[in-house]
């Protein structure tokens, strides 16, 4: 089935896929998004959001129906550089807790 996009290219797809390989080619990556795919990274455009503080706004059920966005997409936001650092500074004081609840004692 042959296509024309908004900007004149001319492009086939088998499927009712709207986005024109050419146009696609041209649009710049998303470094606030960099471990998503493109289909995910185009769902995430198509409804506004730019960055991460663009997704405060949304729940993730909301995030989710989104045409593009999968369970896959939303999993990769985990990031154990930022994890590990941060269950340390979490856990930590639990210790401390403990001795003042003994001292109550």
């Amino acid at each position: 089935m042959k296509k024309t996009c908004p900007n004149g290219h001319l492009f086939e797809k088998s499927t009712d896929c709207p986005v024109c390989p050419v146009c696609e080619k041209a649009r710049k990556p998303h470094a606030e998004f960099p471990k998503m795919g493109a289909p995910a990274l185009r769902a995430l455009a198509n409804a506004g959001i730019t960055g991460p503080d663009g997704l405060k706004k949304w729940n993730e059920v909301d995030i989710l129906a989104l045409h593009g966005m999968g369970p896959k997409a939303m999993r990769s936001d985990f990031d154990l550089s930022w994890w590990l650092p941060n269950l340390y500074l979490l856990l930590y004081p639990i210790y401390f807790v403990q001795a003042l609840v003994r001292e109550k004692l």
